[in-house]
Parts: structure tokens; sequence; C-alpha cells
């Protein structure tokens, strides 16, 4: 049982931490199909085939869209702890949070499955990626945000209770809500 539990979460792991979502004013995909990632006796984890993806342009130098980024960051509670200036990057490469993020309960951001008790992401520690690229287009900047995270059982610890999950596109949407107000947009 303990190894066959192992062996599910290891895959969804795996599975989870190659879905990437990033967040716009359009949504580029919006077909969504579940898929059953793993099954044991008492959890049933699915997945999105597909995730939302979103980019927001605007019409700024992409150095104030990076200044503003900072702040829209600081908005939602993710401290920037990532930044690298020539490749116009900035963001959190890793973050925890239990239960909530921003007042928000975590799975209206993720999708780590349920368990016995519920949603995953809302009793599992969730481990969290978010790094926003701004890119030159023309006379505007393009802001292209990665999320990814897993979700790590706190009865077992990063081994054997980890999920992985998939970004629901609420977090991007409220960092790329947060740079337009910064930016007046």
């Amino acid at each position: 049982m303990q190894s066959r539990l192992a062996a599910a979460a290891a895959l969804a792991l795996t599975a989870g931490l190659n879905d990437c979502a990033s967040a716009s004013t359009t949504v580029a995909n919006s077909a969504q199909t579940s898929k059953v990632v793993a099954v044991t006796e008492n959890t049933v984890l699915t997945r999105r085939e597909t995730a939302p993806h979103e980019d927001v342009v605007v019409l700024v130098s992409p150095d104030s869209v990076l200044t503003a980024l900072r702040a829209a960051y600081a908005d939602i509670g993710v401290e920037v702890k990532y930044f690298d200036p020539a490749a116009r990057e900035i963001g959190n490469l890793e973050f925890v949070r239990t239960r909530k993020l921003a007042g928000r309960p975590l799975s209206e951001f993720v999708n780590s499955g349920w368990t016995v008790t519920g949603l995953a992401a809302d009793s599992y520690r969730v481990t969290m990626l978010l790094v926003s690229t701004v890119k030159v287009e023309g006379g505007s900047s393009r802001v292209e945000t990665r999320f990814q995270s897993r979700a790590d059982d706190p009865a077992h610890g990063t081994s054997a209770g980890a999920m992985g999950c998939q970004s629901l596109g609420t977090l991007e949407q409220m960092l790329h809500a947060a740079l337009r107000d910064k930016l007046g947009r």
C-alpha cells in the first residue's frame, strides 16, 4: 500500500511540475478536461489537461513594467526573491503557503486533487514558483507569467505525500490585475 501510494505520488508530482500556466487579458486556451493521474484507496488525483493561458500587453517600457511588477507581487502577498534585469525576469522561485494566499484558500489558485478530507490544496503544504518575464513587442511590453506548484501532505513530508498541482490561472490573473492597477491601466 505504501509503495503504491509513493509511486502514485511520484507520478503526480512529475506530471504536476511539468504543468505551467501563464496569465493576460484574453484567454487563449479555455477548453478544459480532467484527467485522472492517480488513484489510491483514499485519494483520486485529477488534473486539467489544458490550463488557462494569458499574457498581458501594456504600452509601457519594460523597465517601468518591472518596477510596477515588484509592487504588484507585494500586493498579492508574494515576496520578490528573484530578479534578473538582463533577462527581464522577476518573481519568486520557491515560496510556501499552507491553507491561504492573499487571504483566499489555496484551492482557488491550484488544483492539487482531493483527499478524504477535501481539497488537498487547502490542507497540504503548497510550494510554488511564480516568475514573470517582460518581453519587448513593438512599442509595448508583453508580460508572461509562469506558475508551478506541488502540494506535500504534512503527515508524510515531501517524499511520500507529494502531489503535482495545476494552476487555475487565478494567481496569474490577480498579479496581472495588480500590475495594470499600478500602471494606471
